[in-house]
């Protein structure tokens, strides 16, 4: 899996330790060691790393979770922004959250059963699940996975990155679990 991204001078120098080996190479950027003043000619060259793999077991610094806590701006996030019965776009002091199965149900407060709810569709669902109360729910909710966010966010970071999006040696190696998009 990802871990990091690194500059190629980090990468070549973790390759002549032997600490990481290289998977891919940039086929049109070549590195050149040993300029021979004399000669005129470098002594030495090799393509510039593009994604290595190091040797041995990272053990992460902290410990990992695979789902992303569970807070109001996550559920947010989660659900785009949007109220998950009308659609609407809601801002975020608007938002409340809705237990699709109630809690007088027997509904839990997880994130398998909350959604994010503009006031009006709240109100009119009540106490009831969506069935109940004649409405649609848009998308059913789920649990994020961490993957996307592993390591202080390193697929988000890439996502934003450009170089990244458009770089077909990259993208065989980064889509791990996660669709990438363009913004």
């Amino acid at each position: 899996m990802p871990l990091d991204i690194i500059s190629w001078q980090e990468a070549v120098c973790l390759w002549y330790k032997g600490v990481a080996e290289i998977v891919d190479s940039y086929e049109d950027r070549v590195l050149h060691s040993g300029y021979d003043k004399y000669l005129g000619t470098w002594k030495d060259a090799m393509q510039c790393p593009a994604v290595i793999r190091l040797r041995t077991f990272v053990n992460p610094k902290k410990k990992i979770q695979f789902y992303k806590p569970f807070t109001r701006k996550n559920v947010y996030d989660r659900d785009n922004h949007k109220c998950q019965y009308c659609s609407d776009r809601v801002s975020m002091a608007q938002m409340t959250f809705d237990h699709v199965k109630p809690r007088s149900k027997g509904g839990l407060t997880s994130w398998n059963n909350i959604v994010c709810s503009c006031y009006k569709c709240n109100s009119k669902k009540s106490n009831r699940t969506p069935e109940e109360a004649g409405m649609k729910l848009r998308k059913k909710p789920f649990a994020p996975l961490l993957a996307d966010n592993f390591n202080d966010g390193i697929m988000d970071r890439m996502k934003g990155m450009k170089r990244v999006l458009n770089n077909e040696k990259w993208k065989q190696w980064i889509y791990w679990n996660v669709e990438m998009e363009s913004d």
